[in-house]
């Protein structure tokens, strides 16, 4: 099966494993075995009506409200989201005039779901 989450190609800078870490996904708990630094990428801000804000890069992972992935440089508000608290409606999405260091998880589940700030995302499924 096809999965945008193949197209995106990430430039570590540091791998660090991980154990006794689980993290909060829409099936439950899941344990995560790695967290990887990357190289410093351009900042976006995506926004919901019911307040929840998530600061990632533009390829950033996210799920409609269909659980069909998305990049957040390709959602718009209006669109419709998953979230922690079920769908919710985004309100805006901003490119801010800052890059950092992102950092990716492997979140040990079969569907490389997670919440990021209450947002339902994707990991990286790269394993260095």
């Amino acid at each position: 099966m096809y999965s945008i989450s193949d197209t995106v190609t990430r430039k570590f800078v540091d791998s660090f494993d991980l154990e006794n870490l689980e993290i909060e996904t829409d099936t439950g708990w899941h344990p995560v075995s790695k967290i990887m630094k990357t190289v410093p990428y351009r900042v976006w801000e995506l926004t919901t009506e019911a307040g929840l804000t998530l600061e990632c890069a533009d390829d950033h992972i996210i799920f409609n409200e269909k659980f069909s992935q998305q990049f957040v440089k390709d959602i718009s508000p209006g669109n419709k989201i998953q979230t922690r608290n079920g769908i919710d409606i985004v309100s805006s999405v901003n490119i801010r005039d800052r890059e950092e260091n992102m950092f990716d998880i492997t979140v040990d589940s079969a569907n490389h779901r997670y919440y990021t700030n209450g947002i339902l995302s994707h990991n990286t499924t790269i394993i260095n």
